[in-house]
């Protein structure tokens, strides 16, 4: 089957190909060229947002973690840690992979393998930021949670994005949405039943206006990433040179905004000479 590229409808490619625009080839690069690539690419760089904001909060694990170990900080957000640096390697050489423009397009591994592993970390992100707690007693069921979620991301990516016997040139992504939507339901409701009181007393003392900025970055994005792909489901439109870097943005901001939602520590001030006092969050 052959399929038209909405940047230039006039070139055909077969679905054998695995890439979801033309490669335009030209003597000399344009401007939009250049611009688009570095748009794509370096707007990954706004990850180390939430990232540098991880390592604060570990670096100052007696105002942010229930635990006096910093070793046991660092393992309770390391699913975070490693998956935004993750991301940020793999989405910069899936893109820089998959630039329109045979002039900037630089590949050092198979399309195919790259724009798998690319989908595969964002809704990997999706789920931990959903899915996010500080909460040194939840270890185990937090990394649980980080294994079953990438274990679904790569069957996903593999028998949704791209079906073996289909080779379906394009990712369904509101069947992504609702795949993570339910996983993410469950492990929630795994955790509410194993320390209900807690988890109702963490979503309580949530600070809204974080709450409220991470749902609206969250929607933006969403809405950056849809509105950027062809009418016909394969590729992105004219405007995805610019949307999408926006997505890259918009779902940083959401993930530095979701980490902030959980209000720092500070222990109850009490006239007793113990030192074994209980925590409250800050306002």
């Amino acid at each position: 089957m052959n399929i038209s590229c909405p940047l230039c409808p006039s070139v055909l490619q077969t679905n054998e190909t695995r890439v979801y625009c033309c490669f335009i080839s030209l003597s000399t690069c344009p401007n939009t060229a250049w611009v688009e690539r570095s748009a794509l690419v370096y707007s990954n760089l706004f990850y180390f947002i939430p990232l540098v904001l991880l390592g604060y909060m570990v670096y100052n694990h007696k105002e942010y973690f229930e635990s006096p170990k910093r070793s046991t900080a660092v393992f309770t957000v390391l699913p975070e840690i490693v998956t935004l640096i993750t991301l940020v390697i793999v989405s910069s050489l899936y893109h820089a992979c998959a630039d329109s423009w045979d002039c900037t397009r630089t590949c050092i591994a198979s399309f195919d393998n790259l724009y798998k592993s690319d989908f595969t970390i964002s809704f990997q992100l999706l789920c931990l930021v959903i899915l996010h707690t500080r909460d040194t007693h939840m270890v185990v069921w937090k990394w649980c949670s980080f294994i079953i979620c990438l274990t679904i991301n790569i069957l996903m990516s593999n028998y949704v994005l791209d079906p073996p016997k289909q080779h379906n040139p394009w990712i369904p992504v509101v069947d992504y949405y609702v795949i993570v939507a339910v996983i993410c339901l469950v492990l929630i409701s795994v955790r509410a039943f194993l320390q209900l009181s807690v988890f109702k007393e963490e979503i309580r003392q949530f600070r809204i206006w974080y709450l409220g900025f991470a749902l609206i970055c969250a929607s933006i994005a969403i809405y950056c990433q849809l509105s950027a792909r062809s009418t016909s489901g394969i590729g992105g439109n004219s405007e995805y040179g610019w949307k999408h870097p926006l997505w890259h943005v918009f779902t940083a901001l959401a993930t530095f905004a979701r980490l902030l939602m959980i209000a720092p520590l500070t222990r109850c001030v009490s006239t007793s000479s113990s030192d074994d006092l209980p925590f409250t969050r800050l306002p």
